[in-house]
């Protein structure tokens, strides 16, 4: 189904894209189809894995999301943010591993696919080494992204900025609450980022403030699970 909702257009500006809920073609739309592609054709024992006829849809939607991109490395989020260094780093948290399963697929059509997706990845994390942040959770999800970005392609650049974020401090209260209280979006947006740089980077010390959050959002939790 999804294969069927690609604009195959020639010569279309978002050839390899689809159109979002609104009739329109974002960068979303183009990364969202790279990782359901990606993680279909890469699935030991799925109908897709390794699958020829996956090859062709993919590279026009990485081709899409290339075409999105601005020469700082940046995309766009069209409902608030432009030019936005920390949706970008969105982008790379999925992005990252799409290009790490490509790399180590056993077929040379996806390994060829993941240069040109590391292309994105390179050019991404170039525009988070200089670009700033809209709110506090963003600093977070830049780190994670470079912290991603250098597993695939080490830079001591990319390091030198997340340490940059570190050192302004975790902003946790002593309950355990990040500054943007909200137990279902910004927190798991946190503990993620969080996890992603103790994990690549060797950094067990950022899991503690993760535990701590977890612990106090099952406190947030009603009786009947809501």
């Amino acid at each position: 189904g999804l294969l069927a909702r690609q604009d195959r257009r020639p010569g279309h500006r978002w050839l390899g894209g689809m159109l979002n809920e609104y009739g329109l073609h974002t960068p979303h739309g183009a990364q969202g189809r790279i990782i359901h592609l990606v993680a279909a054709a890469c699935a030991p024992g799925g109908r897709y894995f390794g699958s020829a006829e996956q090859v062709e849809p993919l590279r026009l939607a990485i081709r899409a999301l290339l075409s999105a991109q601005y020469e700082d490395g940046t995309v766009d989020l069209y409902a608030t943010n432009f030019r936005s260094p920390p949706d970008t780093a969105f982008f790379l948290e999925g992005i990252c591993p799409a290009t790490a399963l490509l790399r180590a697929s056993p077929s040379p059509a996806y390994r060829a696919l993941a240069e040109e997706l590391g292309r994105f990845v390179g050019r991404g994390a170039d525009g988070l080494v200089t670009g700033g942040v809209h709110t506090p959770n963003h600093r977070w999800v830049v780190c994670a992204a470079l912290a991603l970005a250098n597993s695939l392609f080490p830079n001591p650049r990319y390091v030198a900025r997340i340490d940059a974020w570190l050192a302004e401090g975790i902003d946790l209260d002593p309950d355990g609450q990040y500054t943007e209280k909200s137990t279902t979006v910004y927190s798991p947006i946190v503990d993620r980022a969080l996890v992603f740089v103790a994990r690549l980077l060797n950094r067990p010390a950022l899991l503690e403030p993760v535990r701590k959050n977890l612990e106090m959002t099952l406190y947030y939790v009603h009786p009947d699970g809501e």
